[in-house]
């Protein structure tokens, strides 16, 4: 009975929390939508515009994922046009986790492994901090992927320059990445050795997120070690703490642990024991909509009903477990299809933005024919007025010299985006270029006007 009012108590802080989540979107986040997208069409700044993109594929994430996307990839793209290294390393990392967040994991990892040397110092910390971040991302991609080989690879990698460095604030995470990729690989040896490690600073207090993560491990460990009876010590700890850690612990950790715990009282034959918590593993997995959880847990489930000779509900389960399984399999085939979908919206949006800009370029164009036109023209005519006149003129001086100003500022208009473009926008190299080009004509600008003060 006891069992039964805990997990009631349980699902009801549970029902809390998700009914906030879901209410926190509401029209005040439309509004800064709204504010957000209006901000962009005004905005010249390169770097501001690359944050407002950022700033809504945040905001759209996960609800619109097509448009956190779409904005996502707008900044991604955009990010060659800074000198800012922090706004490029924003760009590229939000734009590898909406990568991850579609499925498209091996785009996910390119771009993580392509933006690496790009970290920037932050304040209070060295490159070397984002760097072991982003390898920790790779790896927790290759974990989602299964491919734990790559897993443990890079988080060695990600030990390697920790320790290198002395980025202790980082080692929870890591330890339990390590621990994770052997227990995988079945090197369990390994694993209890850095989930221990993980164990040991989460006593100490120095891990700050994930904080039931250490305990879980052990107890998973454990398991597999054939060590039921302490396995069973550690899933129950977790089990009683749930209700006291945040939310995204309670979420992808409640099926699991009641899972874990199902498969240890089966080993200690208690058969009771063993159905409820898989029964509780897959009232979680429903509850929280978590198909991997789902399942697994149906799948623990048939295993668990057909060892008791429970033929009913073993085929129920098994078949509940089919179905997933071919669901996730769609999704997985829907997944692909909107990825290429998404593509092909920014293809087109690609299109559209490049004929705007060959219409800007076409107007600019035109204007500065009709400048090159109105130039010569506008100091002939000031010429023959000279000629024309019986008398000398300062105003038509004035205005020949003007013409002249106007003919060297159309040069300097001229030549500043081949300038630009050039240098790729290094304010040194355009300054010095320039400054030759001025050193070229202001001697020429002189002597012309000379020119046209005795003619004129």
């Amino acid at each position: 009975m006891k069992k039964y009012l805990f997990f009631t108590l349980i699902s009801f802080i549970f029902s809390i929390k998700v009914f906030s989540q879901k209410n926190s979107l509401n029209d005040s986040l439309l509004h800064i939508i709204n504010t957000t997208e209006n901000k962009i069409k005004v905005t010249k700044s390169t770097e501001e515009k690359i944050i407002l993109y950022i700033k809504l594929s945040v905001l759209f994430s996960p609800q619109k994922i097509d448009s956190a996307y779409y904005y996502g990839n707008l900044a991604y793209n955009l990010r060659q046009a800074t000198n800012d290294a922090h706004i490029y390393y924003k760009a590229y990392i939000n734009f590898a986790r909406l990568n991850i967040d579609i499925g498209n994991y091996s785009e996910a990892v390119n771009i993580l492994i392509q933006g690496y040397d790009k970290v920037p110092i932050t304040k209070g910390y060295s490159s070397d901090t984002g760097k072991v971040a982003t390898l920790a991302m790779i790896a927790g991609t290759y974990r989602i992927t299964k491919d734990y080989k790559n897993q443990l690879l890079y988080s060695l990698k990600e030990r390697e320059l920790a320790e290198k460095n002395n980025i202790y604030r980082m080692y929870a995470d890591m330890y339990a990445d390590i621990g994770d990729s052997y227990q995988n690989l079945n090197n369990y040896d390994s694993a209890l050795y850095y989930f221990n490690k993980d164990y040991e600073l989460f006593k100490s207090g120095k891990r700050n997120t994930g904080k039931l993560v250490p305990i879980v491990n052990l107890g998973e460990i454990n398991i597999r070690l054939g060590e039921y009876e302490v396995a069973l010590s550690y899933l129950k700890k977790v089990i009683r703490d749930l209700h006291n850690f945040s939310y995204s612990d309670s979420v992808h950790l409640a099926s699991e642990v009641c899972r874990e715990l199902s498969k240890c009282f089966k080993n200690l034959g208690q058969k009771d024991s063993a159905i409820f918590y898989g029964q509780k593993s897959y009232f979680y997995a429903n509850y929280f909509v978590l198909n991997d959880e789902i399942r697994e847990s149906s799948l623990n489930l048939a295993k668990l009903y057909g060892a008791y000779k429970v033929k009913d509900s073993a085929f129920k389960y098994q078949n509940i477990y089919s179905l997933i399984q071919d669901s996730l399999f769609n999704n997985e085939m829907i997944r692909n299809l909107q990825i290429a979908s998404i593509k092909e919206e920014i293809r087109q949006q690609k299109i559209i933005e490049n004929l705007r800009l060959e219409k800007e370029e076409r107007e600019q164009n035109l204007i500065l024919a009709a400048i090159a036109v109105f130039i010569p023209t506008f100091l002939i005519l000031i010429f023959l007025i000279s000629k024309w006149s019986h008398r000398k003129s300062k105003l038509i001086t004035s205005l020949g010299v003007a013409s002249l100003l106007m003919l060297f500022e159309f040069i300097s208009l001229l030549i500043h985006p081949y300038v630009q473009k050039l240098t790729n926008h290094s304010i040194v190299l355009m300054y010095i270029i320039l400054l030759t080009i001025a050193s070229i004509l202001v001697p020429l600008h002189h002597k012309l006007e000379s020119i046209i003060k005795n003619k004129f």
